[in-house]
């Protein structure tokens, strides 16, 4: 028997439209969904390379600053590459009695706070703040390190030989 195209009414056409324009829908969407995903860990790799870069920055200010003196500082920038960096501050806030001085044997409590700032990569920043504490002899007028500026007597000058 010979099919007649007369009879045909063009529902495999219409079935076959339908199934082409959900496919296309679908493929979109999962394109669209994965561009958002790329975009999404790009920046979450940015923050976290200028959170560690701020951690870097006081890092770099501990060990960098000698804290002999109760100066505020800027510290220079720190270059880690690859548009990633950290800036550092520290500023005195005062001198404080330690908890439980009867056994401290007379040490102080000099306040530090440094704060740092991170950046990376799609404008990415970070800030931190630590507070430092120096368990120091007091000094020899307490009036003088009411402001900055006053000297912080070392508790140890160096190792001796035995």
């Amino acid at each position: 028997m010979i099919a007649r195209f007369s009879d045909q009414r063009g529902t495999v056409l219409a079935t076959g439209l339908v199934f082409l324009l959900i496919t296309t829908m679908l493929s979109t969407w999962s394109m669209s969904n994965a561009i958002m995903e790329s975009f999404k860990t790009g920046a979450m790799r940015a923050a976290n390379e200028a959170f560690y870069a701020a951690e870097n920055g006081i890092n770099d200010a501990i060990e960098r600053w000698p804290f002999a003196a109760t100066v505020d500082a800027v510290m220079p920038s720190i270059d880690l590459g690859n548009g990633i960096g950290a800036a550092a501050s520290i500023r005195f806030l005062g001198v404080g009695r330690l908890s439980g001085s009867d056994q401290s044997g007379g040490l102080v409590a000099y306040h530090f706070i440094i704060d740092s700032l991170g950046w990376s990569t799609n404008s990415a920043r970070s800030r931190h703040r630590k507070h430092v504490f120096i368990a120091a002899p007091p000094p020899t007028d307490p009036d003088i390190c009411v402001t900055s500026g006053c000297q912080i007597a070392p508790v140890c000058t160096g190792m001796e030989e035995a």
